[in-house]
């Protein structure tokens, strides 16, 4: 988290002035803000996505014995499902960042912690020399009303700030850009000494307007100050490592006869069957069953694109956020399948002849990130002609790696457990 310094600043200009502006009152201040993001020297705002700013692990969470859960905001775990963890695990919940031996966040809890907005931002070093032109012309009395304890908060914030720029929004910049004003005005009205319009306070504003720009920001909310802070060097789950295990050990796993059902119960036009075939999936065994989940999805998410409430379920909604999959658009690819497969360390041979023999006129037609052509033959006329089998290999041979099996040993969970 960066402490960044906001520029509060208008003027009161004496009427009838144009081109020689007079300041006749009006407020300069700074604030601090809190970004999580730095700025450049050059002012860009280098943009953090969620993983850059929370340590999220590339590990799975496996439930433990007494284990105490903490929810970053965005987490959208059903309540009700935990009693399945406190049951075989005593696992617990809190409010309590600093008490949890587990945290989990979502996706967009990153976007939950901060508001991104935009503004203007100006090197310390042109800020510091236009405010002392200001100080000057309210020395000879050219610059009036302005209250002497703004000037004086200013001095000392800038005194103690270590930050190479400083940020503002549209009326500063306003301000710093115009060139009107008394003590940056190239005319010259007695008695203003002459030495406060020369050339160097011309090549000043230049360089200040050269500077005005504007970025975009991740701006924390004051809320989660603390937070934010309390997340620095601890790591953090994903919350679909936790949903893989809140259906608990009697859930079903999908296979090749629930698919088919599942899907004669999305191809009819009784709209109740729709529902119960979203709660069969929502309530499955997620990991066991993973790729006939997503190929429900590659061929059914319009018809749960169109359930306005049935959507937004809590334990449905669970499922999307498992696989990833926004409740407007559910739409999954071939590749998609076997992207999110790998992504969750599921891919197997197996699921993938399944995938293959389920989708191969697509694949044959299609071009595909993971399927790839390995032999090429002719067609059934060419074959005929040269009176051959004949076959050319597109692709050389994969020749897989050694791997050494890891077997973990599970955790023995006691026949009696009490809930505090």
């Amino acid at each position: 988290m960066n402490n960044y310094l906001k520029l509060e600043m208008y003027f009161n200009i004496q009427e009838g002035t144009q081109n020689y502006q007079k300041i006749v009152g009006g407020k300069i201040k700074l604030h601090p803000i809190k970004i999580s993001n730095d700025i450049t020297a050059e002012g860009i705002a280098n943009h953090a996505l969620a993983s850059d700013n929370i340590n999220y692990s590339s590990n799975s969470y496996e439930p433990r014995i007494n284990d105490v859960l903490y929810f970053l905001p965005g987490v959208s775990i059903p309540r009700v499902k935990i009693k399945n963890l406190a049951l075989s695990h005593n696992i617990k919940t809190t409010r309590d960042i600093e008490k949890a031996s587990h945290i989990f966040g979502h996706r967009r809890t990153y976007d939950k912690l901060v508001k991104q907005e935009y503004y203007y931002t100006l090197p310390v070093n042109l800020f510091k020399e236009y405010f002392n032109l200001l100080k000057k012309d309210i020395e000879i009395g050219e610059t009036t009303g302005i209250d002497k304890k703004y000037i004086e908060d200013v001095d000392f914030a800038l005194e103690h700030y270590d930050k190479e720029r400083i940020l503002f929004m549209w009326p500063e910049r306003r301000e710093l850009s115009n060139d009107s004003l008394s003590f940056l005005s190239p005319v010259k009205v007695n008695p203003v000494p002459v030495a406060l319009h020369n050339d160097k306070t011309k090549v000043l504003h230049k360089e200040i307007k050269a500077a005005l720009y504007s970025s975009r920001l991740d701006i924390l909310n004051e809320d989660y100050y603390d937070l934010f802070d309390s997340l620095s060097g601890k790591t953090v789950f994903y919350e679909e490592s936790l949903l893989e295990h809140l259906n608990g050990k009697d859930a079903i796993t999908l296979e090749r006869e629930q698919f088919d059902q599942l899907s004669a119960m999305l191809q009819s036009s009784d709209e109740d069957n729709h529902v119960l075939a979203m709660e069969i999936m929502a309530n499955c065994d997620y990991r066991s069953s993973l790729v006939y989940l997503l190929m429900v999805f590659e061929k059914y998410a319009h018809v749960f694109e169109a359930k306005r409430r049935a959507k937004y379920h809590v334990n449905f909604k669970s499922l999307l956020n498992y696989l990833n999959i926004s409740t407007s658009y559910m739409a999954v690819t071939i590749d998609d399948i076997m992207k999110k497969l790998i992504e969750k360390n599921t891919l197997t041979e197996e699921w993938t002849d399944i995938i293959y023999k389920e989708y191969t006129k697509e694949i044959r037609e299609r071009e595909s990130v993971y399927f790839k052509c390995h032999t090429v033959t002719l067609s059934e006329e060419a074959l005929k002609y040269l009176n051959i089998n004949y076959k050319r290999q597109a692709r050389e041979d994969f020749i897989p790696e050694e791997r050494e099996e890891v077997i973990e040993e599970e955790e023995e969970v006691p026949s009696i457990m009490w809930l505090n």
